[in-house]
């Protein structure tokens, strides 16, 4: 205890110096520490002039028996011997290349073949005659009835086969104004013979 008080404070700036020097080659543990402490006590102001000039340095080598009080350096364990290298494989000789074939002489073209010559054109065919138009198939004129002007139609359409339903009702009823009475009473008397209304037949066309 005399010896850790003998000991600089911290702010000494040597005694780090010193202090760091001794951890770096002894260990940081608590023992080694408090061993150092003592060293820098016996220390002379030589040496510790030394630290104080210099900055982080090794310890400076002590004779006699402040020496033997320092700690042994741990030694290092011995480095395995280096493995020996793999012998490089040998690489396998190349196969010899094959020999290339030889090329098969070109075949000779074939004469070409002589052309025909062309073969005569037919002469054309003379075209048949057109065949007439068949007339318009007339329609069915229907029965009799009791209406004169639908009696008159039965006959317009046989005459006038090709009129459509609206031309043949429009032109039949022009061609029925323009007919006379005494032609119209003879459609009016086949009305008076179909027709069974009483009416109708008391008229002059059916007496």
């Amino acid at each position: 205890m005399a010896d850790m008080q003998r000991v600089s404070p911290s702010t000494n700036k040597a005694f780090e110096t010193f202090i760091n020097a001794y951890a770096s080659q002894y260990g940081n543990d608590t023992l080694s520490l408090i061993q150092g402490g003592k060293l820098w006590n016996r220390l002379s102001e030589t040496q510790k002039n030394k630290y104080r000039r210099m900055g982080r340095v090794q310890l400076v080598n002590m004779e006699g028996d402040d020496c033997m009080s320092c700690p042994q350096k741990r030694r290092r364990k011995p480095r395995c011997a280096p493995k020996p290298r793999c012998a490089p494989k040998m690489r396998c000789a190349r196969k010899p290349r094959c020999a290339p074939k030889p090329q098969c002489a070109p075949k000779p073209r074939c004469a070409p073949k002589p052309r025909c010559a062309p073969k005569p054109r037919c002469a054309p065919k003379p075209r048949c005659a057109r065949k007439p138009r068949c007339a318009p198939k007339c329609q069915k004129p229907g029965p009799v009835t009791n209406n004169g002007y639908l009696n008159f139609l039965r006959v317009y359409r046989r005459k006038h086969c090709g009129l459509n339903p609206n031309d043949l009702v429009t032109k039949g009823a022009r061609a029925w104004v323009r007919l006379p009475e005494c032609k119209k009473d003879r459609y009016r008397r086949q009305a008076c013979k179909v027709t069974c209304n009483p009416r109708h037949q008391r008229r002059k066309e059916c007496r």
